[in-house]
Formats: C-alpha cells, sequence, structure tokens
C-alpha cells in the first residue's frame, strides 16, 4: 500500500488527484480489493469503475 500511502500525502497536502480503479465486471474479486481500498484511504478519492468493453 506504499503508493497509496504517498497518494494520500499528496492529498493530504492539498493536491487534486483523481484515483480510478477500473474493473471487469466479471471479476468481482477486483471490485471487492478496490471497495477495501476505498475505505482504508482517509483523504484520496478512489473511483471505482466499471471497465466498458
Amino acid at each position: 500500500m506504499d503508493m497509496f500511502d504517498q497518494f494520500e500525502t499528496a492529498a493530504d497536502a492539498g493536491k487534486d488527484i483523481p484515483l480510478n480503479w477500473i474493473y471487469n465486471r466479471d471479476n468481482e474479486s477486483a471490485m471487492e480489493y478496490g471497495e477495501e481500498f476505498q475505505e482504508d484511504l482517509e483523504v484520496l478519492k478512489l473511483n471505482l469503475m466499471e471497465k466498458i468493453s
């Protein structure tokens, strides 16, 4: 989670960092991982996006 920690630090300092978590509709695990990361983040906004084929 080091990369996300760096993003969190930058976002906390006022930087606007859009972060999109793109997952395949057929991969429920990928969506759940994104949801877990979303819950762990305090400042950074993680956008969960279903991949459109």
